[in-house]
Protein backbone atom coordinates (compact mmCIF):
# COMPACT_ATOMS: atom_id res chain seq x y z
CA UNK A 1 0.00 0.00 0.00
CA UNK A 2 2.69 2.12 0.69
CA UNK A 3 4.38 1.79 -2.64
CA UNK A 4 1.19 2.66 -4.33
CA UNK A 5 1.10 5.78 -2.47
CA UNK A 6 4.44 7.01 -3.51
CA UNK A 7 3.26 6.16 -7.06
CA UNK A 8 -0.05 8.29 -6.96
CA UNK A 9 1.79 10.64 -4.75
CA UNK A 10 4.56 10.57 -7.72
CA UNK A 11 2.35 10.77 -10.85
CA UNK A 12 0.10 13.36 -8.91
CA UNK A 13 3.36 15.74 -9.15
CA UNK A 14 4.54 15.09 -12.61
CA UNK A 15 1.03 16.31 -13.87
CA UNK A 16 1.23 19.75 -11.81
CA UNK A 17 4.53 19.58 -13.63
CA UNK A 18 3.40 19.06 -17.09
CA UNK A 19 0.37 21.78 -16.63
CA UNK A 20 3.06 24.50 -15.41
CA UNK A 21 4.96 23.89 -18.61
CA UNK A 22 2.58 24.23 -20.98
CA UNK A 23 0.61 26.85 -18.99
CA UNK A 24 4.07 29.21 -19.68
CA UNK A 25 4.67 27.87 -23.12
CA UNK A 26 1.41 29.54 -24.18
CA UNK A 27 1.89 32.86 -23.23
CA UNK A 28 4.41 33.78 -25.29
CA UNK A 29 2.62 32.62 -28.24
CA UNK A 30 -0.39 34.58 -27.15
CA UNK A 31 1.46 37.46 -26.87
CA UNK A 32 3.08 37.30 -29.96
CA UNK A 33 0.02 36.75 -32.28
CA UNK A 34 -1.27 40.06 -30.51
CA UNK A 35 1.58 41.56 -31.22
CA UNK A 36 1.43 40.55 -34.87
CA UNK A 37 -2.48 41.50 -34.88
CA UNK A 38 -1.56 44.71 -34.08
CA UNK A 39 1.42 44.85 -36.93
CA UNK A 40 -1.13 44.22 -39.16
CA UNK A 41 -4.04 46.50 -38.20
CA UNK A 42 -0.62 49.53 -38.23
CA UNK A 43 -0.38 48.42 -41.55
CA UNK A 44 -3.57 48.42 -42.76
CA UNK A 45 -4.47 51.37 -41.27
CA UNK A 46 -1.32 53.39 -43.45
CA UNK A 47 -2.34 51.57 -46.24
CA UNK A 48 -6.12 53.43 -45.94
CA UNK A 49 -4.55 56.86 -45.23
CA UNK A 50 -6.24 59.41 -48.11
CA UNK A 51 -4.77 61.62 -49.85
CA UNK A 52 -5.70 65.05 -51.68
CA UNK A 53 -6.76 64.22 -54.75
CA UNK A 54 -5.67 67.76 -56.54
CA UNK A 55 -7.88 66.66 -59.95
CA UNK A 56 -11.17 66.50 -57.76
CA UNK A 57 -9.83 69.57 -55.62
CA UNK A 58 -9.34 71.70 -58.95
CA UNK A 59 -12.91 72.04 -59.38
CA UNK A 60 -13.44 74.11 -56.08
CA UNK A 61 -11.29 76.87 -57.47
CA UNK A 62 -10.48 79.80 -59.53
CA UNK A 63 -7.70 80.51 -60.79
CA UNK A 64 -6.75 84.63 -62.66
CA UNK A 65 -3.55 85.03 -64.44
CA UNK A 66 -1.21 87.68 -62.99
CA UNK A 67 2.05 88.68 -65.02
CA UNK A 68 3.92 85.69 -64.45
CA UNK A 69 1.47 84.06 -62.01
CA UNK A 70 -1.87 82.43 -61.31
CA UNK A 71 -3.73 83.80 -58.64
CA UNK A 72 -5.96 81.00 -57.13
CA UNK A 73 -8.89 81.06 -54.68
CA UNK A 74 -11.94 79.15 -53.65
CA UNK A 75 -15.08 79.24 -55.44
CA UNK A 76 -17.58 79.04 -52.45
CA UNK A 77 -15.19 81.10 -50.01
CA UNK A 78 -16.66 83.58 -47.38
CA UNK A 79 -15.62 87.04 -47.46
CA UNK A 80 -15.16 87.07 -43.96
CA UNK A 81 -11.95 84.40 -44.10
CA UNK A 82 -10.38 82.14 -46.46
CA UNK A 83 -7.30 81.20 -47.47
CA UNK A 84 -5.60 81.45 -51.07
CA UNK A 85 -2.06 80.97 -52.87
CA UNK A 86 -0.42 81.54 -56.09
CA UNK A 87 0.95 79.19 -58.58
CA UNK A 88 4.53 80.56 -60.05
CA UNK A 89 6.46 78.31 -62.14
CA UNK A 90 3.88 75.63 -62.08
CA UNK A 91 4.40 75.02 -57.69
CA UNK A 92 2.40 76.56 -55.24
CA UNK A 93 3.62 79.22 -53.18
CA UNK A 94 3.15 82.05 -50.83
CA UNK A 95 -0.24 80.58 -48.86
CA UNK A 96 -2.24 83.09 -47.32
CA UNK A 97 -5.10 84.16 -45.02
CA UNK A 98 -7.40 87.11 -45.27
CA UNK A 99 -9.95 88.68 -42.60
CA UNK A 100 -12.25 91.28 -43.58
CA UNK A 101 -15.57 92.64 -43.33
CA UNK A 102 -18.19 94.35 -45.97
CA UNK A 103 -20.58 95.45 -43.84
CA UNK A 104 -21.40 99.60 -43.34
CA UNK A 105 -21.26 98.56 -39.54
CA UNK A 106 -17.58 97.47 -38.91
CA UNK A 107 -15.80 99.95 -40.54
CA UNK A 108 -13.74 100.65 -38.29
CA UNK A 109 -13.38 97.07 -36.90
CA UNK A 110 -9.30 96.64 -36.31
CA UNK A 111 -9.49 93.13 -34.13
CA UNK A 112 -11.16 89.79 -35.33
CA UNK A 113 -11.64 87.11 -32.21
CA UNK A 114 -12.54 84.00 -34.10
CA UNK A 115 -14.34 82.00 -31.76
CA UNK A 116 -13.66 78.35 -32.11
CA UNK A 117 -15.62 75.60 -30.37
CA UNK A 118 -15.53 78.42 -27.32
CA UNK A 119 -11.53 78.65 -27.91
CA UNK A 120 -10.67 82.56 -28.58
CA UNK A 121 -7.92 83.49 -31.31
CA UNK A 122 -7.09 86.83 -32.10
CA UNK A 123 -5.74 88.51 -35.45
CA UNK A 124 -4.97 92.37 -35.16
CA UNK A 125 -5.94 94.09 -38.60
CA UNK A 126 -2.92 94.97 -40.42
CA UNK A 127 -3.86 96.61 -43.79
CA UNK A 128 -5.82 99.46 -44.28
CA UNK A 129 -7.26 101.31 -47.27
CA UNK A 130 -5.22 104.48 -47.25
CA UNK A 131 -1.83 102.45 -47.35
CA UNK A 132 -2.58 99.33 -49.15
CA UNK A 133 -5.63 100.73 -51.22
CA UNK A 134 -3.46 100.41 -54.52
CA UNK A 135 -2.60 97.24 -54.02
CA UNK A 136 -6.57 95.96 -53.39
CA UNK A 137 -9.24 97.58 -55.32
CA UNK A 138 -11.72 97.81 -52.05
CA UNK A 139 -15.40 99.38 -53.57
CA UNK A 140 -17.29 98.65 -50.19
CA UNK A 141 -17.38 99.93 -46.69
CA UNK A 142 -14.12 97.75 -45.28
CA UNK A 143 -11.24 100.35 -44.02
CA UNK A 144 -9.03 97.92 -42.26
CA UNK A 145 -8.29 94.37 -42.77
CA UNK A 146 -5.85 91.32 -42.73
CA UNK A 147 -4.09 90.13 -44.83
CA UNK A 148 -0.48 88.19 -44.44
CA UNK A 149 1.50 84.88 -45.34
CA UNK A 150 0.66 81.90 -42.92
CA UNK A 151 3.24 80.64 -40.60
CA UNK A 152 3.14 77.19 -39.04
CA UNK A 153 1.09 78.79 -35.95
CA UNK A 154 -1.14 80.56 -38.46
CA UNK A 155 -1.18 76.78 -39.87
CA UNK A 156 -2.15 75.00 -36.42
CA UNK A 157 -5.03 77.55 -35.97
CA UNK A 158 -6.71 77.03 -39.59
CA UNK A 159 -6.17 73.04 -39.06
CA UNK A 160 -8.49 73.30 -35.56
CA UNK A 161 -10.77 75.92 -37.56
CA UNK A 162 -11.44 73.71 -40.40
CA UNK A 163 -12.09 70.28 -38.18
CA UNK A 164 -14.56 72.93 -35.46
CA UNK A 165 -17.65 71.90 -34.83
CA UNK A 166 -19.03 75.70 -34.19
CA UNK A 167 -17.39 78.92 -35.49
CA UNK A 168 -17.69 82.62 -35.87
CA UNK A 169 -15.71 85.62 -36.43
CA UNK A 170 -16.83 88.28 -33.77
CA UNK A 171 -15.13 92.28 -35.64
CA UNK A 172 -14.06 94.62 -32.42
CA UNK A 173 -13.66 98.14 -32.91
CA UNK A 174 -10.55 98.65 -30.38
CA UNK A 175 -11.46 102.51 -30.22
CA UNK A 176 -14.72 101.71 -28.86
CA UNK A 177 -13.90 97.70 -28.02
CA UNK A 178 -17.03 97.16 -28.86
CA UNK A 179 -18.09 93.76 -31.31
CA UNK A 180 -20.07 96.04 -34.61
CA UNK A 181 -20.44 92.27 -36.05
CA UNK A 182 -20.34 88.52 -35.43
CA UNK A 183 -20.75 86.54 -38.47
CA UNK A 184 -21.10 82.74 -38.13
CA UNK A 185 -18.73 80.22 -40.61
CA UNK A 186 -20.89 77.91 -42.21
CA UNK A 187 -19.71 74.00 -42.38
CA UNK A 188 -19.70 74.73 -46.03
CA UNK A 189 -16.79 77.11 -45.04
CA UNK A 190 -14.56 75.62 -42.86
CA UNK A 191 -14.59 73.06 -45.45
CA UNK A 192 -13.42 75.65 -48.15
CA UNK A 193 -10.23 76.10 -45.81
CA UNK A 194 -9.57 72.96 -45.99
CA UNK A 195 -9.73 72.35 -49.44
CA UNK A 196 -7.41 75.07 -49.96
CA UNK A 197 -4.86 74.08 -47.18
CA UNK A 198 -4.85 70.19 -49.17
CA UNK A 199 -4.85 71.91 -52.91
CA UNK A 200 -2.06 74.02 -52.07
CA UNK A 201 -0.09 71.23 -51.22
CA UNK A 202 -1.30 68.70 -53.69
CA UNK A 203 0.23 71.24 -55.88
CA UNK A 204 3.63 71.14 -54.19
CA UNK A 205 3.05 74.20 -51.73
CA UNK A 206 6.28 75.92 -50.27
CA UNK A 207 7.26 74.97 -47.27
CA UNK A 208 5.23 77.17 -44.30
CA UNK A 209 7.46 79.26 -42.57
CA UNK A 210 8.10 78.99 -38.51
CA UNK A 211 7.48 82.30 -38.06
CA UNK A 212 6.24 85.57 -39.47
CA UNK A 213 4.16 88.45 -38.62
CA UNK A 214 3.01 87.72 -35.04
CA UNK A 215 -0.60 88.82 -35.23
CA UNK A 216 -2.42 85.84 -33.30
CA UNK A 217 -3.27 85.56 -29.72
CA UNK A 218 -5.38 82.77 -27.84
Amino acid sequence: RSDMKKLVFLFFVFSTLVIACNQKNTKPTEAIVTDSLQTKQSESEKVTEIKPDKDKLKACFKEQKKTNQVLVEPINKNETLYCYFRIKNFRATGLRLRIQCWDGSCIDADQYNIMVDGEKYTYMSNRNKEANGSEWILEKATYYWYDNAINKEDLKFLETLANAKEASVRFIDRGTNKTVLSVTLTEKDRNSIRQTIDYYFSLGGSAIPKKGMVNIRQ
